[in-house]
C-alpha cells in the first residue's frame, strides 16, 4: 500500500489489532506487538516504500539459498529476472559474503546459517538457461496440480498424469535432498 488514506492506514491498523488479539503464535505476537508499538508505522512505511519490499521472492530464494547451502555448501544460482529478485540482487549477495559473522537464524523448521554459501547468483531468461526452463516447467505443472486439488481446476487426464507421478512431492517448496540429488545423477 503507498501512501495510503488516513481511514485506510486507520482500517490497517484496526486489522493488525484484531490479527493480534486472534494470533496464537508467539513469534507472529512478538512480530504485531513491535509493529503496533511503532505508532503510525504505517503512514512512516508506506510513505516511502521500497519497491518490492513484501514481495515474497527475495526471502523465499534467501530461504533456498540457505536449504542448498547447508546440503551442499558453496553453489551457483541462477534465477529468472524478476523484478524483485533483480532489485535484491546485491543484498542477497551481500548474505554470501564470507567476511561477516557466521549467525544461525532459525524461523518455523528453517534453519538458515550465514554467511550463505552462494559464490554467485546470476539472473537470467528461461530461453537462455536450461535450469531456468525446468524451473518453469516444474512450476506450472505444480500449479495445475494445486490448483485441480483445491478445485479450481477441473481435473483431467494431464492433471492425473502429473499427479500419479513425484510431481506432487514438489508442491511444498523442495524436493527432499536425497530426491534431488539422485535426479541430477
Amino acid at each position: 500500500m503507498r501512501r495510503p488514506s488516513a481511514p485506510r492506514r486507520e482500517r490497517l491498523t484496526r486489522a493488525l489489532c484484531d490479527a493480534r488479539a486472534h494470533c496464537r503464535d508467539d513469534a507472529i505476537v512478538a512480530l504485531l506487538d513491535a509493529v503496533l508499538a511503532q505508532g503510525d508505522v504505517i503512514a512512516e512505511v508506506s510513505a516511502d516504500t521500497v519497491k518490492h519490499q513484501l514481495d515474497p521472492a527475495p526471502t523465499a530464494l534467501v530461504e533456498q539459498i540457505g536449504f542448498w547451502s547447508n546440503l551442499l555448501g558453496q553453489h551457483r544460482v541462477v534465477h529468472d529476472e524478476a523484478g524483485a529478485i533483480k532489485d535484491w540482487q546485491q543484498h542477497i549477495e551481500a548474505l554470501s559474503d564470507p567476511a561477516i559473522d557466521p549467525v544461525e537464524l532459525t524461523f518455523g523448521d528453517t534453519t538458515v546459517r550465514y554467511p550463505l554459501q552462494a559464490r554467485s547468483i546470476e539472473l537470467g531468461v528461461s530461453e537462455e538457461h536450461p535450469a531456468i526452463q525446468i524451473a518453469d516447467v516444474l512450476a506450472g505443472a505444480a500449479t495445475a496440480i494445486g490448483l485441480a486439488a483445491l478445485g479450481a481446476r477441473r481435473s483431467d487426464a494431464f492433471t492425473e498424469r502429473l499427479g500419479a507421478g513425484s510431481l506432487p512431492s514438489l508442491i511444498g517448496w523442495r524436493v527432499p535432498a536425497e530426491q534431488a540429488l539422485a535426479a541430477t545423477v
